[in-house]
């Protein structure tokens, strides 16, 4: 319920703040989030994944952003729709000026509508840090752009599950020295409609890939000591 209230200014939102800090480049900033993140994917742990279409509109062009066949990681949550009558409102869509309508083949949506603050929207919610492929590209009307996904299983696991236990988090190498993961802004003038940051490529060490959970994504900061995630707490 929390994470999809909404109030103003919209910048100071929850989930805008929250997905703000899941795109930056700075992993430092995770750090005052450790506790809710453990809060809110522990409660999507239990809720079932429901593999659907979901459907999710943007007020911009983001047609030279998804071109077909590439793959790319949402690494904030990503808030969608199984009715897609719900994105003529403005705020999602709408029906006039450049818009994007992402029709999304999903296996990891956790339907939220009963958990919603807004239940009449029918949301399903992806998770932080999910890959996609883009399958299919059509522009069926003047400033209307649809842009088909599915999503796909990474060659590492960029989010490992919330965990009650202890978890210790060794030195990583810094990005001076080489690091395990690089990433690039996809460009969107509008980062918070876009929600798109994308992971490049996977670097690999001695022939192995190398990757971090969200977790340890989250943790580097806190290179060489010991995060102790508090106890579920979800209700």
């Amino acid at each position: 319920m929390l994470y999809s209230m909404e109030w103003e200014p919209h910048e100071k939102c929850l989930y805008f703040a929250l997905n703000a800090t899941l795109r930056s480049e700075d992993r430092r900033k995770l750090k005052p989030w450790f506790s809710y993140l453990k809060l809110i994917l522990t409660a999507l742990e239990k809720l079932p994944s429901t593999r659907c279409n979901a459907f999710r509109g943007v007020n911009l062009d983001l047609s030279k952003l998804y071109t077909k066949g590439k793959e790319f990681v949402w690494w904030g949550f990503s808030s969608c729709t199984t009715s897609i009558e719900i994105l003529d409102n403005e705020q999602f869509l709408g029906k006039t000026g450049e818009r994007t309508l992402f029709s999304i083949e999903c296996d990891s949506g956790k339907d939220i509508s009963r958990h919603s603050y807004f239940q009449s929207e029918k949301e399903v919610l992806l998770p932080a840090a999910r890959q996609f492929i883009v399958v299919s590209c059509l522009r069926p009307a003047p400033g209307l752009h649809m842009i088909q996904l599915k999503e796909t299983k990474p060659p590492i696991t960029l989010l490992q599950p919330a965990t009650n236990q202890s978890v210790q988090i060794k030195p990583l190498p810094r990005e001076s020295e080489g690091g395990l993961f690089k990433r690039r802004s996809c460009g969107c003038p509008d980062t918070d409609k876009c929600d798109s940051n994308c992971i490049s490529r996977f670097g690999a060490r001695g022939g192995r890939c190398a990757g971090l959970s969200l977790f340890n994504l989250a943790c580097e900061c806190l290179i060489g000591d010991h995060w102790k995630p508090k106890a579920n707490r979800c209700g």
